[in-house]
C-alpha cells in the first residue's frame, strides 16, 4: 500500500520505478488492474573508470541483472499493489 500524497509540494516527477528484488511474478496487480513488469540490469554500485579501484574482480560491484522493476505514474491518491510471489 503506498499512501496518499499529503500537503501541496509539486512533483516534478511524471513516474517512479518500484524495484522487485527476489520476485518470480512477471505481473502485479496496481490499483486492481493487471501490469506487467519491465527489467533491467541495475547497478547499485558500478566501476567508474578504468583507474577505479572497484575493479578488482574480488570486490563485488552490487549490479544485478534483469531486475524487474513496476513503472507507476505519480498520482496523488493511495495505491495498492498486490500479486507479487
Amino acid at each position: 500500500m503506498i499512501n496518499a500524497v499529503k500537503g501541496n509540494y509539486p512533483c516534478h516527477y511524471e513516474t517512479f520505478n518500484i524495484y522487485l528484488h527476489g520476485f518470480m511474478t512477471d505481473s502485479a496487480i496496481l490499483d486492481l488492474k493487471n501490469s506487467s513488469l519491465n527489467q533491467e540490469s541495475f547497478a547499485f554500485l558500478d566501476k567508474l573508470s578504468e583507474f577505479d579501484p572497484l575493479a578488482d574482480v574480488s570486490y563485488p560491484h552490487l549490479s544485478i541483472s534483469n531486475l524487474k522493476y513496476l513503472d507507476i505514474a505519480v498520482q496523488s491518491g493511495e495505491m495498492e499493489i498486490c500479486g507479487l510471489v
